[in-house]
């Protein structure tokens, strides 16, 4: 369970965890305004794109599709759900235009986060302790393009 104490690696827990709660709160007001109010013609920001940085201060990244030709390994993510009790967060993988994946350094390769446009929600999902990070970078809405038929 997420608690608030003096200790700094709390107070690291808490300002991610806090950070992941902002961005669930937007995204359903934004659901919520889009649904009751027919006359808010502003963007839909139904997902707020975000990345992770590990301990290391490195991206969080993990892999959609394994073992089929649409195979992809995303930095990018979408929060889901919040679980206060367990601690833990599920995330919806967000797929980015370009691969940002390097066989040759067997990772993510910095350069080709860089020279993505945009990214689209897949299907995939992963629930992660966000005690792991030490940072989070969030990414204007409009980095989320919509797509029909999505895998």
């Amino acid at each position: 369970m997420i608690e608030d104490t003096n200790d700094m690696n709390a107070h690291t827990i808490s300002c991610i965890w806090t950070a992941l709660e902002k961005i669930k709160n937007s995204q359903d007001k934004a659901a919520y305004l889009r649904s009751t109010c027919k006359l808010i013609e502003a963007p839909a920001f139904k997902t707020i794109p975000f990345i992770l940085q590990t301990q290391k201060g490195e991206p969080f990244f993990t892999w959609a599709k394994a073992g089929k030709p649409e195979c992809f390994v995303t930095i990018f993510f979408k929060v889901i759900k919040l679980d206060r009790e367990s601690g833990c967060v599920t995330l919806r993988l967000l797929r980015p235009n370009k691969c940002v994946w390097d066989d040759e350094l067997n990772g993510v390769r910095f350069r080709r986060i860089c020279e993505v446009d945009f990214v689209t929600e897949s299907d995939e999902g992963v629930t992660i302790d966000p005690t792991n990070f030490s940072a989070i970078k969030c990414f204007d809405p409009a980095f989320v393009k919509e797509e029909e038929g999505l895998d």
